[in-house]
């Protein structure tokens, strides 16, 4: 399997039951460049047909062989609805599911902020247990994205604002009790270290 990102979106779609088989397989043949997104837009019931039969039967065992190979895995079934074939996720799927939007969670491509420079200085200071290093890793990896320089390992510093999604992706990991925030208003010898 080229990307765990395409077996979460597999995944969701049948965990969620929101789209049909023909829908995936215009997903997952529209090349793997767009094959994500399109599976991400079904997981929310937005999604647009856009090949030819005749693209989409060329296509078509690369998109079984990806179904059996996360039936093989024990991740998805194939059943009967009514007189239909229907692929479903399997209780080991989810678990599956739940591993890979974890790991995804503290991914790099979880970071992506907007921020704007400020007059004052914000100081984060935080205590991550060593029991969580990937916590600890996504902070420090979502600080240096944001611009702030790191003064010890767990003490950082810049003149950023903080956007209200990192705030919201820091209670979404459960990181706010480990993280104190303050605003510097005189910086005295801080304006020498940065």
């Amino acid at each position: 399997m080229k990307s765990s990102k395409i077996i979460v979106a597999v995944l969701d779609v049948l965990q969620n039951g929101t789209e049909t088989t023909a829908a995936l397989i215009d997903a997952m043949t529209s090349g793997y460049s767009t094959s994500y997104r399109k599976l991400k837009r079904m997981q929310y019931g937005v999604h647009h047909s856009s090949l030819r039969w005749s693209d989409l039967y060329e296509e078509r065992q690369k998109f079984y062989a990806t179904l059996n190979h996360l039936k093989v895995q024990g991740f998805v079934s194939l059943g009967k609805r009514g007189k239909n074939s229907a692929w479903r996720i399997t209780e080991r799927g989810k678990e599956k599911l739940n591993v890979l939007h974890e790991r995804n969670l503290y991914s790099k491509e979880s970071i992506s902020y907007k921020t704007k420079d400020e007059n004052t200085f914000k100081i984060i200071v935080y205590d991550i247990p060593s029991a969580e290093s990937r916590k600890r890793w996504w902070l420090r990896t979502a600080l240096n994205e944001l611009g702030f320089t790191m003064l010890q390992k767990s003490v950082w510093i810049g003149k950023k604002k903080l956007p209200e999604e990192f705030l919201k992706d820091l209670e979404k990991r459960k990181m706010l009790s480990y993280i104190h925030i303050f605003e510097v208003k005189k910086a005295g010898t801080l304006e020498k270290s940065v």
